[in-house]
């Protein structure tokens, strides 16, 4: 050897290494038995006491000692005559096929295997997300012999693992892995992505309330994730379970959602989130003004129709209804616009209905979603950052349509000095994902969350004359067994505008709180009920009776309802604290009427059976 060329040594070199590289191998993976890294059969019966991963090392063993000829013999494969797996019934159930079928087939398939020379990928191209890895199997004579190499290790890693190749993603963007045996090439092209979101994430959300609902605590979960998750470019996420439960004054907790991020030009991502919501236990403020947004209640032009300013800790009570009369299809869109340089926060009470064709409806749905919160104080704080604006609805309006909304707004201390409400009808624009999903939720904050101002929001508003101070009426109510009737006439006496040029005929969004005291100074047990009446037209009615919500059907005009039975015995007297308010898109004034017990038959006679 010494005495050699050098060009001689390599020829002899090249011969050796090309007689290694295309040795057959023979190995188990499990219960699978490979032939040059190709899958040639599975195993799934027991046999005796050797499970399916023993047979198929014992037949592996077999097939390196005897290489050679493979035949099948009935159910038996053989090696060189000699029997080296047994197919049972087990085996060829999964296939549904005869054992002696199947040994046919797996003796063809090892014949093929042992014979095959081409270097096999599985794969020839994958994507995966940075920081993850995966395995790409090599197949055919000397494959795990095969050289491997990436041709930028800064996007991806490979190295051999058994009989595959594990490929491993070290950052974003694209790179091939060439697998070499002799003069056979295989390229493997892999692609890199960032991932949708990297998880777990911890984030934070704050409400109110005594207690702050489920409802509540479950929206401003959903808003963290929507608003405040970091996501790769270009993806989004949709949670795909979350827990919620009522949070106490002062409490806070922990609460997991599960969730799933995708998007284009990332890799997919889904597990867990965990949103810390805090109940910052905020003082109840009744609204101290009710802010009108129902001129033109028709509309017929796109443009603006309601705007005015909040001011810190000054809540208000906002009420919209709007039909729309355009011969096509219109936004609404209601909002509320930062800016300052200092970020603002925001205590919502929402109650917004979907656009329907039934006004009537539109309101009880939003009254009710409002009412049901607001006996509560149960509100969602949201931040609106400098220069910004956070829808508070946005709906989109067919011709004919309603949008219908009750809502409690509150500018809290200690940031923007001044944020502006304004509320608009908009020729429809275009919508991403997320604002399509936005224009078909009740609390459209929670998806889109805050955005910067543009040109459309910038410019300066008249303040609206529609605004009415102290949307409260209390009123005293007793009955007395024996005695007449005691009526409360609801949206009788119209509040005072606060410019004193107009009333609000109808008193819609003012709230009534009726005392009433039902004494029984007879010597009879009686049962006293309370009654609505839908006395100007057709209406609907959400009543608060001790705390308790009671929602009426849609009343035809004189129609009846009856909210509660009282039963009061001899000499006994009970108190009653009724709130409620006049709702749009009914007609008023109503009526709640205290008086002995009558037929039940007459309420279900006087539910309004009409059209929308």
């Amino acid at each position: 050897m010494a005495g050699m060329t050098w060009t001689a040594r390599a020829a002899i070199a090249a011969c050796a290494l090309g007689q290694f590289a295309f040795a057959s191998t023979v190995r188990a993976r499990g219960p699978v038995l490979l032939v040059n890294e190709i899958p040639v059969l599975r195993l799934t019966a027991y046999e005796r006491w050797r499970s399916p991963s023993a047979r198929i090392g014992y037949a592996a063993a077999m097939l390196r000692r005897h290489w050679g000829a493979i035949s099948a013999r009935g159910a038996s494969l053989r090696v060189r005559g000699r029997p080296f797996v047994l197919v049972y019934p087990a085996d060829a159930s999964p296939y549904g096929v005869w054992p002696a079928t199947l040994a046919r087939q797996w003796a063809h398939g090892i014949r093929d295997a042992m014979a095959s020379r081409a270097l096999r990928l599985s794969d020839s191209s994958i994507s995966m997300a940075v920081g993850g890895a995966q395995e790409v199997y090599v197949a055919g004579k000397g494959a795990q012999w095969a050289q491997i190499e990436s041709s930028d290790e800064t996007v991806v890693k490979a190295r051999r693992q058994g009989g595959a190749i594990r490929v491993m993603a070290q950052g974003a963007g694209k790179a091939v892995i060439t697998v070499s045996l002799a003069d056979q090439v295989r390229v493997l092209k892999v692609e890199a992505l960032p991932l949708s979101a990297i998880l777990p994430q911890h984030l934070s959300a704050s409400v109110s309330g005594a207690p702050a609902m489920e409802e509540t605590v479950a929206g401003a979960i959903a808003g963290a994730i929507y608003t405040k998750m970091t996501l790769g470019l270009g993806a989004d996420v949709r949670m795909v379970e979350a827990s919620a439960k009522p949070l106490a004054p002062g409490e806070d907790r922990v609460f997991q959602a599960h969730v799933r991020a995708s998007g284009e030009g990332c890799a997919p991502s889904e597990g867990p989130v965990f949103v810390t919501v805090r109940n910052e236990a905020l003082p109840v403020r009744r609204e101290e003004e009710l802010w009108y947004c129902n001129s033109p209640e028709h509309i017929r032009k796109f443009g603006p129709l309601f705007a005015s300013r909040l001011a810190p800790n000054t809540p208000i009570r906002l009420l919209y209804h709007h039909v729309n009369d355009l011969p096509e299809v219109a936004f609404f869109k209601v909002q509320a616009v930062n800016a300052d340089s200092r970020p603002a926060r925001l205590l919502i009470i929402p109650g917004d209905s979907k656009p329907g064709r039934d006004p009537i409806q539109a309101g009880l749905e939003a009254g009710s979603q409002f009412l049901r919160a607001w006996s509560r104080s149960s509100g969602e704080i949201v931040t609106v950052p400098p220069h910004s604006s956070l829808p508070i609805s946005l709906r989109s309006l067919s011709p004919g349509q309603t949008t219908s909304g009750l809502c409690m707004l509150q500018l809290l201390e200690g940031g923007s000095s001044s944020v502006l409400v304004r509320a608009d009808v908009r020729e429809p624009f275009p919508l991403d994902l997320r604002w399509g999903l936005a224009i078909k939720s009740s609390t459209p904050w929670r998806e889109v969350g805050a955005k910067r101002i543009n040109e459309y929001d910038r410019p300066a508003r008249a303040v609206t004359e529609f605004i009415y101070p102290n949307p409260f009426q209390n009123l005293e109510a007793k009955y007395e067994v024996g005695g007449p009737y005691t009526f409360v006439r609801i949206g009788q006496q119209p509040n005072r505008r606060k410019d004193g040029r107009d009333n609000l005929e109808g008193n819609f969004g003012v709230f009534y709180a009726v005392h009433a005291r039902l004494v029984n100074p007879t010597e009879a047990p009686e049962d006293v009920e309370l009654v609505y009446e839908a006395s100007a037209g057709y209406s609907g009615a959400l009543v608060l009776i001790n705390g308790d919500l009671v929602q009426t059907p849609i009343l035809k005009p004189k129609g009846e309802y009856r909210l509660a039975k009282v039963h009061l015995e001899p000499d006994a007297s009970k108190s009653l604290f009724i709130q409620t308010l006049p709702l749009s898109g009914g007609s008023y004034p109503a009526t709640l009427t205290l008086r002995p017990v009558g037929s039940d038959a007459k309420y279900s006679s006087e539910v309004a059976a009409r059209k929308p």
